[in-house]
C-alpha cells in the first residue's frame, strides 16, 4: 500500500473500466491488503490464521447473489483495485448503495475517495443510490476529511463499528446492576404486540433517530426465535421480576476480519429507561451468548452505531466493546 500519494496527482487521473471477474491472485491480493490495513488490536484478538479465514469468508461470499444482494465486481482506479457489491441502504426505504467490501489499496485524500466512488458506482450494474459506503478503520494513517459544505461533494461519516470477543467481554468485570438483569429464551412471539407499542410509542419521543433504527418485524422476531438469539431482559423491582426489554442477534456474521455476532435489536421498555439498565441488558445477553458456545474461536459481539446515537455508544462502551472502524459515505463530485 503507498500513502505517499498527492491530492493533486489524483485530481488528473481519470477512472478506468472494471471487470466482473476475480482471478485467484486478485483474491489474495485483497487478503493481503486487507489483512495489513485490519487494526493491531484485531489481529492481536484472532491471530494470523483465524483473521485470514475470517477475510476469505467475508470476500466469498460476496461473490455470488445471496440474500438479494449482487454479486461482487472489480473497481479499476489508478490507485488500485478495490471490490464493490450492492448493500443495503443506509436509511431504511432509500435505494440501495454500493459499497466497497475489500481493498487493495489505502485511499489517501478525499479526492482519491472521490475517485474510488465514482469508478465503484460506474461499476456495480443495477439500481443504487450515488453514494458509495465504505469501512474505515480508526487506527488507519489517514483519516477522510468530512465536509458539511453544500458546495462541496458529501464525504460523510456514517455508522460506527463496535465489536469485542465475546469471552474477552465475559472476562471483565460487569457493569453495575448486572445483578438485576436476566435472560430468558421465549417460547414464542406472545410477547411482540407489548414490544411493538412500547417500541413506537419510543419512536414518537425520539423523531431524529427515525431514520436510522425500526421496529423489528414479526417476520425478523421468527427469524431471530428459529435461531435461538431471541432474549427477553427480566429486570427485578418492587414488583419482583418483570419482562421490561427484548435482544437479538445474527449469528455466522463477518465483518472484513470479523466474525461473529451482530446485534439486531436491543430494546427497554419505558418502565425501565433511566435507571442505567442498559449496559447490565447488554452484558447479560453476552453472558448468555458466551453459555451458548458463541464466544469460542474468538467469535465477537460486532454492532453498528449511528454517530448521533451517543447513548447506544455509551452502553456499548460500558460493556466492553471498542470502537474499531466507522463507515464512510462518499459521492463523487458532481
Amino acid at each position: 500500500m503507498n500513502h505517499d500519494r498527492s491530492e493533486a496527482q489524483d485530481t488528473d487521473r481519470k477512472p478506468v473500466a472494471a471487470s466482473a471477474a476475480l482471478s485467484d491472485d486478485q483474491r489474495r491480493a485483497f487478503l493481503r491488503a486487507e489483512v495489513l490495513r485490519t487494526p493491531r488490536v484485531i489481529r492481536e484478538w484472532l491471530g494470523a490464521e483465524r483473521l485470514e479465514r475470517h477475510l476469505r469468508t467475508w470476500i466469498d461470499r460476496h461473490l455470488s447473489p445471496r440474500d438479494g444482494r449482487s454479486e461482487a465486481f472489480i473497481v479499476h482506479t489508478p490507485m488500485g483495485e478495490a471490490l464493490a457489491c450492492r448493500a443495503e441502504a443506509q436509511r431504511h426505504g432509500a435505494m440501495p448503495l454500493v459499497e466497497i467490501i475489500a481493498m487493495g489499496f489505502l485511499p489517501n485524500s478525499n479526492a482519491e475517495l472521490r475517485t474510488l466512488a465514482d469508478t465503484a458506482l460506474a461499476a456495480v450494474p443495477g439500481e443504487h443510490d450515488d453514494k458509495v459506503r465504505l469501512l474505515w478503520w480508526n487506527d488507519a494513517p489517514w483519516q477522510p476529511h468530512y465536509e458539511t459544505s453544500a458546495a462541496e461533494s458529501g464525504v460523510k461519516v456514517g455508522k460506527a463499528l463496535f465489536a469485542m470477543p465475546i469471552d474477552r467481554v465475559v472476562d471483565l468485570p460487569p457493569p453495575p446492576g448486572r445483578e438485576r438483569v436476566r435472560m430468558t429464551v421465549p417460547r414464542d412471539l406472545g410477547f411482540y404486540d407489548e414490544y411493538a407499542r412500547e417500541y413506537l410509542t419510543w419512536m414518537e419521543a425520539a423523531p431524529h433517530l427515525s431514520d436510522f433504527v425500526r421496529l423489528e418485524t414479526r417476520a425478523d422476531m421468527e427469524e431471530f426465535l428459529a435461531s435461538g438469539l431471541l432474549a427477553l431482559a427480566e429486570f427485578e423491582g418492587p414488583h419482583g421480576w418483570q419482562v421490561g426489554g427484548v435482544m437479538a442477534a445474527r449469528a455466522d456474521r463477518h465483518v472484513l476480519g470479523l466474525g461473529g455476532v451482530q446485534t439486531a435489536e436491543e430494546f427497554i421498555y419505558a418502565p425501565f429507561r433511566g435507571q442505567g439498565l442498559a449496559a447490565p441488558m447488554q452484558r447479560a445477553y453476552v453472558d448468555l451468548l458466551a453459555s451458548l458456545g458463541l464466544g469460542t474461536d474468538q467469535g465477537c459481539i460486532i454492532g453498528w452505531i449511528h454517530h448521533i446515537n451517543d447513548a447506544s455508544r455509551r452502553t456499548a462502551l460500558k460493556v466492553g466493546r471498542l470502537e474499531l472502524g466507522h463507515q464512510v459515505l462518499v459521492r463523487p463530485k458532481p
